[in-house]
């Protein structure tokens, strides 16, 4: 219905890597796999762009989203200034 109801950035990185970042669901749209899709277009962004993974630093409260859009956690959890994170990738 021409509503935005969430986002992601991202961008390439010099290292043939493509970084996602800032993935935002609205609460009341969440549970509905919107952020997957999210995750999914950026994947293609970066593979359009001839990048060799993408990667992220989500929250762990997100991460279930990452892992059923294909990421792999490369890090364990760490106490960051935005909370508790973990470095994931997704290798194309």
């Amino acid at each position: 219905n021409n509503q935005i109801v969430g986002v992601n950035s991202g961008h390439q990185c010099m290292d043939n890597g493509y970084r996602s970042r800032g993935l935002y669901v609205f609460p009341e749209y969440r549970g509905k796999g919107i952020g997957i899709e999210l995750l999914k277009a950026t994947i293609k962004i970066g593979k359009d762009l001839g990048c060799t993974y993408i990667w992220s630093y989500p929250k762990d409260s997100s991460w279930t989203t990452y892992n059923k859009a294909g990421f792999s956690l490369s890090s364990d959890l760490e106490k960051s200034e935005n909370g508790t994170n973990a470095y994931c990738i997704y290798q194309i």
